[in-house]
């Protein structure tokens, strides 16, 4: 089981919160609202908040691609081809699971 809330994630607050909906209650994950010195909202909020909806369908989507690893088992050993992307998509994996 992942240790993170299950998606779907929802855009909620105008753009400035993401969350899951259980029923009709929304229940806020994490604000998204950027601030500048004036302590004005900045427009990237709406952007990360997009990004940080499609969270968990990305990490789904790394995982399936790491497993099309097109490598031997003995290059796979020795650190994978040279252009091979999956030591690229594990390490995203670690860093979106908190292992790396």
């Amino acid at each position: 089981m992942n240790p993170h809330s299950q998606g779907p994630f929802v855009i909620g607050g105008g753009g400035s919160r993401v969350g899951v909906r259980q029923g009709t209650t929304f229940i806020t994950l994490a604000e998204v609202v950027e601030y500048d010195d004036d302590r004005d909202v900045i427009l990237p909020m709406l952007a990360n908040a997009y990004l940080f909806a499609a969270a968990p369908q990305m990490l789904q989507a790394l995982r399936m691609a790491s497993q099309g690893c097109p490598c031997t088992l003995s290059q796979r050993d020795s650190g994978h081809l040279v252009g091979c992307f999956v030591p690229d998509v594990q390490e995203a994996i670690g860093q979106a699971e908190g292992l790396s």
